[in-house]
């Protein structure tokens, strides 16, 4: 009570007890709520983790792609190189013209047939590379090889032939 306007000492000890009750419940309040934002935060950082170590799994686990490889211009004669050929008399088709008179020329196979054995081109083995180029697989029944003829086609429609790099197979 007060005597004279004064607080007692039994007031101010209830005081002073209410004031520290009420910091202490403060700072119990604080440590609460700062505990739960720890444990969200430790709750979604193992999330994140578990994600992680999954995604990780997931990628091993997935065969690798093969890096697409750069695709090489088609093989074949251009649009204007069979029209070319075709005016210098190969006829419609002068892409199997080519084919169809160097495998009529065996003379041309750069190497020298073995244990008495005849060169001869592998029909399906050839192909024409471009404009200038024809690959062709050769054989004479004892060994194989292979080799890359350049090509030039007359007006008349003859075919002057050079046989550029070959290869025997071991």
């Amino acid at each position: 009570m007060t005597e004279g306007g004064r607080v007692t000492r039994n007031n101010r000890d209830i005081r002073d007890r209410l004031m520290w009750r009420l910091v202490a419940l403060m700072l119990i309040v604080l440590v609460g709520w700062l505990t739960v934002l720890l444990f969200q935060q430790v709750g979604e950082r193992e999330a994140a983790e578990e994600e992680l170590a999954r995604m990780q799994a997931e990628r091993e686990a997935a065969p690798e792609a093969p890096a697409p490889a750069a695709r090489p211009r088609a093989l074949g004669l251009s649009t204007f190189g069979i029209r070319q050929l075709e005016q210098a008399g190969l006829g419609d088709d002068p892409e199997q013209g080519l084919l169809d008179d160097l495998q009529g020329r065996p003379d041309l196979i750069p190497e020298e047939p073995v244990l008495g054995g005849t060169h001869y081109f592998v029909a399906e083995e050839m192909a024409v590379l471009n404009d200038h180029w024809v690959y062709a697989v050769f054989e004479d029944g004892h060994i194989r090889g292979a080799a890359i003829f350049a090509f030039e086609v007359d007006g008349d429609g003859a075919i002057r032939w050079e046989a550029v790099l070959s290869r025997v197979e071991g």
